[in-house]
């Protein structure tokens, strides 16, 4: 999906090394610590789930929204995190963290998530440096 828009794929120095075993290149693997990607999109790292995962706040005007992939999932009526036993206490760390972000808007689910930072970052190529929508 990230080619097809045109947008980089970058993830942690740690998940970089993974997804390369897997055949998936990827455009940067950045060091395993919080860090802007852009004036109003924050690289947060939430291990837990996986020893190398990123959730990401972007704040919008008033608004944050905080991008956690399938950190924290709905399932039988609650929500709930999968997770092994040796990873839970930094997986509550994790947890408290998101709550200490104070977002007003919670993205769940990989998919979505990697789509929407995806249009996300092929719109703001799109902007100019005054926020108008280059000519074409």
């Amino acid at each position: 999906m990230a080619r097809r828009l045109g947008a980089p794929i970058i993830v942690s120095s740690i998940e970089a090394t993974a997804l390369k075993k897997r055949g998936i290149e990827i455009d940067t693997a950045l060091s395993y610590q919080p860090c802007q990607l852009a004036p109003d999109l924050e690289i947060i790292p939430t291990p837990g789930h996986t020893k190398g995962a990123f959730s990401y706040l972007w704040t919008s005007g008033e608004r944050r929204f905080l991008f956690i992939g399938d950190t924290i999932v709905p399932a039988d009526g609650s929500w709930k995190y999968w997770v092994s036993a040796p990873n839970r206490p930094e997986m509550r760390r994790t947890t408290e963290k998101f709550a200490a972000l104070r977002a007003q808007v919670l993205l769940l689910g990989l998919v979505r998530v990697a789509l929407l930072l995806s249009l996300l970052w092929s719109f703001r190529r799109m902007l100019n440096d005054d926020n108008r929508i280059r000519a074409a």
